[in-house]
């Protein structure tokens, strides 16, 4: 499904934006949401007017987080248009495209709220509640967008080509275990009397029959 083009006003900052700057700030950026969501349905059973002034706070916050990360993201994006191939290309175009909606989207929910609390309605409570889970949900899917962008296709991250044997080689390389001793019975010798040397083996005997006499045949 193809959305509408959206474009945002190009506005000229007296600062320059810092690059790489995105991956930082964007995880509170997904987070607010999340939180906003568990506030709100929290307040619904609690119905604490100090938790609807939070939410409140947290939204306003959430819509100065998104203009911030949607223009340190250009910045990105502008940084890593040299090294993209085709695939990575129209990803990076879906990602943007979704972050201009997100933009919209978190002035909306901002009015939403606003119009929610004036009006003290069920209408507008149940409008409001619907746009907020709708507006994390795309949050979190352009946030797996990003993910993709960043771990599979290394924009913006110095790709280490690691060998697929090196791993297996450490795998197989194990500490050698000790020899186990031998089963084999190990012949003795010993000297008799006349000076020949006889051979003996360990035969594992009953208990019964150790009483067995140690004198050696003297006799020639």
């Amino acid at each position: 499904m193809n959305l509408p083009h959206l474009s945002v006003v190009n506005i000229d900052l007296p600062f320059q934006i810092p690059q790489l700057v995105h991956p930082c700030m964007i995880h509170m950026v997904i987070a607010l949401p999340i939180l906003i969501v568990l506030l709100e349905f929290v307040n619904i059973i609690a119905k604490k007017k100090s938790l609807g002034v939070l939410s409140f706070f947290f939204i306003v916050i959430l819509g100065a987080l998104v203009f911030f990360a949607y223009l340190s993201g250009s910045a990105d994006a502008s940084l890593a248009s040299k090294t993209l191939d085709a695939q990575s290309r129209l990803l990076l175009d879906a990602h943007r495209e979704i972050a201009v909606y997100l933009l919209y989207g978190s002035t909306i929910l901002l009015l939403l709220k606003i119009l929610s609390i004036i009006a003290r309605g069920p209408v507008t409570r149940v409008v409001f509640l619907l746009f907020l889970l709708l507006f994390t949900a795309t949050m979190l899917n352009n946030a797996k967008k990003g993910k993709t962008l960043v771990y599979e296709y290394g924009v913006n991250v110095k790709k280490r080509d690691i060998p697929i044997k090196a791993k297996e080689k450490r795998e197989d390389t194990t500490i050698p275990k000790k020899s186990e001793k031998s089963d084999t019975p190990v012949s003795k010798e010993h000297t008799i009397g006349n000076g020949n040397i006889e051979k003996e083996k360990n035969v594992s005997l009953p208990t019964g029959d150790m009483n067995v006499s140690e004198e050696g045949n003297t006799s020639a």
